[in-house]
């Protein structure tokens, strides 16, 4: 129901560690990740290290998913969300049951430390969940993502955004946009963690 989707302005409750992200050693810095544009695994872990403080707020301390190219993005890549062992002790797992009852290590993180090993593991992306690892049962945040079909310029998809604005401000729920990387855009929405996700996948999907 919409009454139980409350708004919430976004926690920072993961560490804004003053601790300098480049304590983690990135080995390859000249092997060249992006091949279309010559970005280099080094170049993108300078990044990542530029903007690790303003990123943890919204991917710290929740489950996160990688999008992993170890060779670049010219060779393979992989979508990773559990651990194997892989990481060492700068990335954390926390235990989510999955749908058959078992549970599995989820990766997170929570510093810049976190941040760069993920990069040093050739991370290129980081996907973080809805919820936070204190209770993954109950979002904070819901996000309607719009990803325009290559016809669409990106005016049209900010039009978009505009409309999902001011529905769900019609409903209570205040939003702000996220630029997504390429010409897509996320609309989210702070929420009180207190409604479990089939209450909230039931309202988004209305």
């Amino acid at each position: 129901k919409p009454e139980a989707v409350v708004l919430e302005t976004e926690r920072r409750t993961a560490k804004l560690t003053t601790s300098p992200a480049n304590n983690i050693a990135i080995s390859n810095r000249d092997r060249v990740i992006y091949p279309e544009s010559n970005i280099t695994k080094g170049q993108l872990a300078d990044h990542y290290a530029a903007v690790a403080e303003i990123m943890l707020p919204w991917v710290g301390s929740r489950p996160i998913s990688l999008v992993r190219c170890p060779q670049g993005r010219a060779k393979k890549c992989f979508f990773q969300k559990h651990d194997a062992g892989s990481f060492g002790n700068k990335v954390h797992q926390v235990g989510i049951t999955e749908k058959d009852g078992h549970e599995e290590p989820y990766l997170y993180v929570d510093d810049a430390a976190g941040l760069m090993t993920c990069v040093q593991m050739g991370t290129i992306e980081l996907h973080g969940w809805g919820a936070r690892i204190e209770d993954v049962e109950k979002p904070d945040r819901l996000v309607f993502d719009l990803d325009p079909d290559e016809g669409l310029d990106f005016e049209a998809v900010r039009a978009a955004a505009f409309q999902f604005r001011d529905i769900l401000k019609s409903l209570g729920l205040t939003t702000f946009p996220m630029l997504t990387g390429g010409k897509g855009v996320h609309v989210v929405a702070p929420l009180t963690p207190q409604a479990e996700w089939p209450q909230v996948k039931d309202f988004a999907f209305r």
